[in-house]
């Protein structure tokens, strides 16, 4: 396997479409649990105007920390971990699973993949935050160069995260070239609540943009596509690292059937692509709403 070290912004495990989130492995499942910040209440303020709903069930975690649960629960398993970038060899192995990134370079390198990539007109920033928090919330704030919004949501039980967003006009003012210091300030003074804590500085404040990846096939000889090398749905949807767990839950249980490889690819592409493909619609959905927020931001609060 080949895995992505770049740290992903914390999200969401369950959100109320899908509250339930179950793992074969007990021992995963019970130490992701232990690390799940679960809240059931959603907060949104635009100017002075702010509204809270309650009994909406979430949970939240922090990627770093469960890739270090399983990290741990491979190497007990007997499994060994060795960076390095992948060789011709590689490929004649069983199989070969690319979980690279949504710039995966294993895919890139694989003729058979077609890879579509559809970047959003939002740019973003993600900041770790030391606050604790007990709901999700949404903050709007109306600026002569368009509209900034942020989301802010628990990261596990340590913390929280903070992503602030904007359509890409909103960086007109010169932002998109200010320094990390710059960024952090221009957000703390739009957030002065919201961005009270945040730690640290320079690789956080960089504005990125989304980018949404879609693959027909996932699969191809002996390699297949896992995570976000696979597909991607936008962080205001918050079920991209839950779809990704269920994916390799899924690959591992048709790669222990007694199959052959490329049969097991083939069931494994078959059984989870519906599911990606109903994300990635809600994905759209969602991301279009905020990419088009300015539509409702005189709309009436209630």
């Amino acid at each position: 396997m080949c895995g992505s070290s770049k740290r992903a912004p914390p999200i969401q495990l369950c959100n109320p479409l899908r509250p339930r989130f179950e793992l074969g492995d007990a021992e995963t499942r019970e130490a992701i649990g232990q690390a799940l910040a679960k809240f059931d209440k959603v907060v949104v303020t635009t100017g002075d105007k702010e509204i809270a709903i309650g009994g909406l069930r979430y949970a939240a975690v922090d990627p770093a920390k469960v890739a270090d649960i399983l990290k741990q629960r491979a190497v007990a398993l007997g499994c060994e971990f060795v960076r390095r970038s992948v060789i011709d060899e590689d490929r004649k192995a069983d199989v070969l699973i690319a979980a690279d990134g949504a710039n995966s370079a294993v895919r890139n390198a694989t003729a058979e993949f077609k890879p579509a990539l559809a970047h959003s007109t939002n740019r973003f920033v993600a900041f770790t935050s030391s606050e604790l928090r007990d709901a999700l919330s949404y903050a709007f704030r109306t600026t002569p160069h368009g509209i900034f919004h942020a989301f802010a949501l628990p990261r596990g039980r340590n913390g929280s995260c903070v992503i602030v967003e904007t359509p890409a006009e909103g960086l007109s003012c010169g932002l998109d070239r200010a320094p990390p210091e710059c960024i952090i300030a221009y957000c703390r003074k739009r957030f002065s609540v919201t961005l009270d804590h945040i730690i640290g500085s320079g690789e956080a404040a960089v504005w990125r943009t989304f980018t949404t990846v879609s693959n027909r096939p996932w699969h191809a000889d002996r390699t297949v596509l896992l995570g976000h090398a696979a597909y991607t749905s936008h962080f205001s949807v918050g079920l991209d690292l839950r779809s990704s767990l269920e994916d390799a839950e899924a690959l591992a249980d048709e790669l222990c059937s007694g199959s052959s490889p490329a049969d097991a690819l083939a069931a494994f592409e078959a059984a989870r692509r519906p599911k990606a493909e109903s994300l990635q619609r809600a994905s759209a959905a969602s991301l279009t709403w905020f990419e088009h927020v300015r539509r409702y931001a005189e709309k009436p609060f209630e």
